[in-house]
């Protein structure tokens, strides 16, 4: 249990250290969310979440910054990732999806 405790604390670490670098490539690069982007991210969030048609208006208020964000995260990363010829192949993905699902006790469904 410790050595799973440990292992789970590096993890969120790690995750930190990731999250932080990313937020700090995004802030010094200054990149806007095109708007169509982050209008069908929320309408994504709004369907996944299933807000009601009367509630679509303040819902998207309410998570507009955090749709914007997630915006500018996903072009800087697909920027990177072009620039560097960053690729998966099929296998790579199928292993890290059953990883996540075996730390999180979940189906790979």
């Amino acid at each position: 249990m410790r050595h799973d405790l440990e292992q789970e604390a590096a993890r969120e670490a790690d995750a930190d250290v990731r999250r932080q670098v990313l937020e700090q490539i995004v802030a010094a690069n200054k990149l806007e969310a095109p708007r169509p982007l982050v209008e069908r991210l929320l309408a994504t969030y709004a369907q996944a979440y299933e807000i009601p048609d009367e509630r679509l208006e303040k819902f998207a208020a309410e998570f507009r910054p955090m749709a914007e964000a997630q915006v500018r995260r996903d072009l800087v990363l697909d920027f990177v990732a072009e620039q560097q010829k960053l690729r998966s192949t099929e296998d790579e993905l199928d292993q890290r999806v059953a990883e996540l699902a075996k730390r999180r006790n979940a189906d790979q469904a």
